[in-house]
This record gives C-alpha cells, structure tokens and sequence, in this order.
C-alpha cells in the first residue's frame, strides 16, 4: 500500500473511533446529573484532539467522500457537549462545513440535520430572518424525502422561529401539528419539547389552565424519556 494511502487509511480509522467516543459521551450528558458530568470530562480529556481531527476532515472533504461523509457525521454526533464545550462561532463553522459536505454526497436527511442545528446555533448570534430560512429549508427537505421524525422536529423548530419573530397563531398552529407527528411515532421526549412550548404560548396568552395542562404533561414525558434514556428525538 502506497504511504499516502496508508496514512489516509490510519486516519479515518481515528476519525472513527472518534465518532464513536463522542458518540459515547453524548448518551451519557443525556442520563443528566453525575453522568453529564462525566461526559464533559470525557469531551475536556480529547478536546484538542477532536478539534483538530474536525479541521482535518473538513480540509479533505471537498476531494473525498468519505472525509465528506464523516465530517457531516462528526458535527451533528454530540450536540449538547459540543453547544458547551466549543466557542459559538466555531461551532457555527462546524455545521456549516458539515452542511456544505452533506450536500456535496447528495445526503439530503443529513442536510436537514445540519439546518435545524444551524438554527439552533445561530439564533444567538445572526439575524431573525437569516435564521429562520434554516428552519425553512430544513422543514422543505424534510417533507420531500418524507422522513416523519424529521418532519416532526423542522414544523417544531419552525414553529419556534414563529414564536421568537411574534407569530403567535402560526406557532400554535405549527406546534400542534408536530405534536400530533410525535404522538404518532411515539417520540416522547418530542412531545415533552413541543408541550412546554405550548405551555409558554399559553402563558403568554395568560390562560394559566392551559399552561398548568401543558406543562405537567411535558414534565410527565420528560421524566418518562429520561428513564427511556433520553435521546429518542436525536437524530444519528
């Protein structure tokens, strides 16, 4: 075997093992308390490791597919540890790499994916209505390759980006619509997110016997999730 052959080889070799770790850690932030702990000392232990293997793969994913493809992998394995661990803007510059990769293989759920977190990350620090177009092109994409766990969490999300921009009706309107996909693929911790929200949408409109509905049920299905072990809305 050629030498730059084999060197490529050993990486991706650690690219997966990576996966895999990060994988790990990210189950263990979700069972919550002294286990959440433990996956962020796991995530502190190989930080710079796992930042310069991100840096590698996102430099080789432009000419090679299966750097492509494991650079989409690697930004959407560990959310939670990777919103605390990394700077906003690094972060940021990690989904969108990822989404660029994503597109490049054709991988339209990933593409998806790497929307929602877009969203998800970027509200923070771009502007409303630069944002919201992630969420809308995320729901757009979810519906064509009709993937319903999907579809459920982009009108959630999107119903969201109605929330924040004032569109009270329309987020009503989206949320219950994603809890009804919910209830139907049984995604507990899904329904959870989307009652609490409704919950606020309630409070906002000062009918607190609807918030107090809502949000006892959310707190129901979290504490159900949770036991499940927690991650049932991710998406791998």
């Amino acid at each position: 075997m050629p030498q730059g052959l084999g060197l490529l080889t050993a990486q991706y070799r650690v690219a997966k093992y990576y996966l895999n770790y990060l994988r790990s850690a990210q189950k263990a932030y979700l069972q919550g308390s002294e286990s959440a702990a433990y996956a962020l000392s796991l995530f502190d232990q190989e930080r710079e490791q796992v930042k310069q293997l991100q840096a590698w793969l996102a430099t080789h994913a432009r000419q090679d597919d299966r750097a492509a493809a494991l650079c989409s992998d690697f930004a959407k394995i560990s959310p939670d540890l990777f919103k605390i661990r990394l700077l906003p803007q690094e972060y940021l510059s990690w989904l969108e790499v990822a989404l660029e990769a994503a597109r490049r293989l054709g991988d339209r759920r990933a593409e998806a994916a790497h929307l929602l977190d877009l969203y998800l990350a970027g509200g923070p620090i771009n502007a409303f209505h630069f944002v919201i177009d992630y969420a809308r092109q995320a729901l757009s994409i979810a519906q064509q390759i009709d993937d319903q766990p999907l579809v459920a969490r982009a009108i959630y999300l999107y119903g969201n980006a109605c929330h924040m921009g004032g569109k009270v009706e329309q987020a009503q309107a989206y949320y219950e619509q994603s809890l009804a996909l919910y209830r139907t693929i049984g995604d507990q911790r899904g329904m959870a997110e989307v009652l609490n929200d409704l919950g606020g949408l309630a409070i906002f409109r000062r009918d607190n016997t609807a918030a107090q509905s809502y949000l006892e049920q959310s707190l129901a299905l979290y504490k159900k999730s949770w036991e499940a072990g927690g991650d049932c809305h991710l998406l791998p």
